[in-house]
């Protein structure tokens, strides 16, 4: 479910360009293109940010949230950020 709403809202609300893997045990979204992060890279410089730094601010705190609701749920959580975009998969233990 916790990777089912993160598909939904990534695409639904910000537009983003993804991929679902789904085995067994696990579900990986992939994004490609995070329309979310997209809007603030576009404007980082004006706030004194380059972009690397900008996606580590707020991609960080994206995924560190899906990584603590892993845990609260006792759900594996592997997550990484990539010039292109990142990917979370969360599986059971």
């Amino acid at each position: 479910a916790i990777s089912r709403n993160l598909e939904e809202s990534m695409g639904e609300t910000f537009k983003s360009d993804y991929g679902v893997t789904e085995s067994d045990s696990s579900r990986t979204v992939t994004l490609r293109e995070c329309g979310c992060i997209k809007s603030i890279v576009d404007i980082s410089d004006e706030y004194g940010l380059s972009s690397p730094r900008a996606r580590s601010i707020f991609c960080g705190a994206c995924m560190n949230s899906y990584r603590k609701a892993a845990t609260i749920l006792e759900l594996g959580f592997q997550g990484q950020l990539s010039k292109e975009g990142c990917f979370m998969k969360f599986s059971t233990k």
